[in-house]
């Protein structure tokens, strides 16, 4: 087997994050690179970071590993330290943690599985011997098998399926290939939802900002409705509005029905790849399936734009597998710190902190 060597270089301010020479660069390894996602995209990042940042204290861990034959590794960390509630719990994870669906690092070159399996190695290396006094617990989700070797002790915990469109040249020869019961149903609801009035997919421009947010307002009013339980962090997707949609990355759409949005879809676009991240439509409509047929319509337009790869992302929904039979298995890695203390604070976190929360529970009762 061939070996890899790695050096680790680590960006610990914001301002060197945000510099302009590194900002260049980093654009030039998601160019470079074959499988680099949507979510660690700059301004993708940029506002995650601007978001939460406010709501609790991190610092930038962003790592840029080079191996002796010239593949790269860029994975942006941050580095949170947690108060008395949790422990004190020190921990190493992706930007966009919660929020993002993919954390995979980008990885620049021809890396074969040797060069996966050398990297994750050395990675945890550095984390017990750089990181040792500063951290308790790394953690990682939404890794797929194309950044893990297969010997890698990463837990599976969810899929992602995607359409892939890079055989079709339109709209009526991808609906040959699904279930006659869709193709029929998606028909059908077409029809019936064409007698309320005219229907058409508009999609946000990239200079629409102020129009955009106003969209979106609506959008999340309505998803709040639906899903009231769901937290939505003050002001995250309006940086992404704001920092996104002018370079063509966030792309925002509304199904109108006579010039009335009943439908929308807050999602992505990016290197031939279309990201199916946050829909919702109005329950008043949901005779009509509306957001079966804005689905539809994102399809028929990203075909059109001839993108590779519709991607539904995390989530194994009964919806989703109407569309496809594809899906990309997800998987999570943890590195724990071999000091004592970091056990202690984790020991905490996953028995003692459950156990209080319980009691505390069954007195408010």
């Amino acid at each position: 087997m061939k070996s890899h060597h790695w050096q680790f270089e680590w960006l610990t301010s914001w301002e060197a994050v945000w510099g302009h020479s590194f900002l260049s660069q980093w654009h030039k390894w998601i160019d470079q690179s074959d499988d680099a996602h949507v979510f660690f995209e700059p301004s993708v990042v940029k506002a995650w970071v601007l978001t939460y940042d406010k709501l609790q204290s991190m610092q930038p861990r962003f790592l840029i590993a080079r191996s002796n034959d010239g593949n790269i590794v860029f994975l942006p960390l941050v580095y949170i330290r947690h108060n008395w509630k949790n422990a004190w719990l020190r921990v190493f994870q992706p930007v966009g943690y919660s929020e993002f669906d993919y954390h995979d690092p980008i990885i620049v070159g021809s890396p074969d599985i040797t060069v996966k399996k050398s990297f994750w190695t050395m990675f945890a290396e550095e984390l017990q011997n750089k990181w040792k006094d500063d951290f308790d617990v790394a953690v990682f989700n939404g890794l797929r098998s194309t950044s893990l070797p297969d010997d890698l002790k990463a837990t599976p915990y969810d899929s992602a399926p995607f359409i892939d469109l890079s055989g079709y040249r339109s709209i009526n020869e991808f609906m040959k290939g699904l279930s006659q019961s869709l193709r029929r149903d998606v028909n059908r609801q077409m029809r019936r939802i064409k007698q309320l009035g005219n229907i058409e997919l508009h999609v946000y421009a990239n200079n629409e900002i102020n129009a955009a947010l106003i969209s979106f307002n609506a959008m999340l009013k309505e998803h709040k409705t639906k899903w009231p339980r769901s937290y939505k962090a003050p002001g995250f997707h309006e940086n992404l509005v704001r920092g996104c949609l002018p370079y063509g990355l966030l792309h925002l759409s509304e199904f109108l029905l006579d010039g009335v949005p009943i439908s929308w879809h807050f999602g992505f676009l990016h290197k031939s790849r279309y990201y199916w991240y946050m829909p919702v439509y109005r329950p008043e409509y949901q005779q009509y399936s509306p957001g079966k047929i804005h689905l539809y319509m994102c399809i028929e337009e990203a075909l059109k734009k001839e993108i590779k790869l519709f991607d539904l992302l995390k989530g194994d929904e009964d919806y989703k597998r109407q569309w496809t039979k594809h899906s990309t298995a997800l998987f999570d890695l943890k590195y724990n710190s071999k000091r004592i203390m970091s056990s202690v604070r984790s020991l905490l976190i996953n028995t003692i902190k459950p156990t209080i929360t319980n009691v505390l529970h069954l007195f408010r009762k």
